[in-house]
């Protein structure tokens, strides 16, 4: 096989180098001749390059030496045999490979061997193409997942005695957390006989949750726990 490249390579050389003389190259008896000289072994060089990579890899094309960094597919499958997969998930049992790529290539699609410590190894019939292609396309969901926001939920405190412009503000605080996707839990802490009127601090909340309800819905109802009654409310923004 190589053997015959290397008739190529001779031949496709002395065509060049044909060429070459019938220019003029070796023609000029000046200094002028040796850079002419030099132009043509540097372009014979390229020349010669070039076409051994293109016959090599051709070559390893047909012989399945190119090996997918992935999978083994198709022609680059060498066992003798396989357990077979179909394109619907049907178990086809133990099969020779080369029936198996035939049965693969006659609907058009692949072999890919999907499971090399099997024994036999498994192999499935598939759109190599595609599978690769939703692969990638969940690897990007994944990552754009990743880099989404992670939900931090903010403590805002208030009092069962809060004044209507502190609570705006404090509201106005909650809104800007809630429009950033964030939740919020509001806080109120019970002194002395507050813990004998609760309804009072939970009518306190339900003020607070009017003021920021258009960015956010009731996660959680106000909650006696202690001394201390506590809300969450969630962000209703879609991004």
């Amino acid at each position: 096989m190589y053997k015959a490249y290397d008739n190529i390579l001779i031949t496709s050389r002395k065509l060049f180098l044909t060429g070459s003389v019938q220019k003029g190259f070796f023609d000029c008896k000046s200094a002028s001749a040796v850079i002419n000289i030099l132009i043509f072994l540097i372009i014979d060089i390229v020349f010669l390059w070039i076409t051994v990579f293109v016959i090599h890899f051709i070559f390893c094309l047909r012989e399945g030496i190119i090996i997918n960094k992935d999978h083994i597919i198709n022609d680059q499958i060498r066992v003798k045999e396989v357990r077979l997969i179909g394109e619907n998930g049907d178990q086809l049992g133990v099969v020779p490979t080369n029936s198996a790529k035939e049965m693969a290539y006659g609907a058009g699609l692949d072999l890919v061997l999907i499971a090399a410590g099997g024994n036999p190894p498994v192999a499935k019939i598939m759109d190599y193409g595609r599978f690769k292609y939703e692969q990638i396309k969940k690897v990007k969901e994944q990552k754009k997942a990743q880099k989404e926001k992670i939900v931090e939920l903010k403590e805002i405190w208030l009092s069962a005695t809060i004044d209507t412009n502190d609570m705006k503000t404090k509201a106005n605080n909650a809104n800007k957390f809630l429009k950033a996707g964030d939740k919020v839990r509001a806080s109120i802490k019970l002194k002395g006989r507050q813990m004998a009127r609760p309804e009072i601090a939970v009518k306190v909340m339900e003020e607070f949750f009017e003021l920021v309800k258009e960015n956010g819905v009731m996660e959680k109802q106000p909650n006696l726990e202690g001394r201390s009654i506590s809300m969450i409310i969630a962000s209703n923004v879609k991004k």
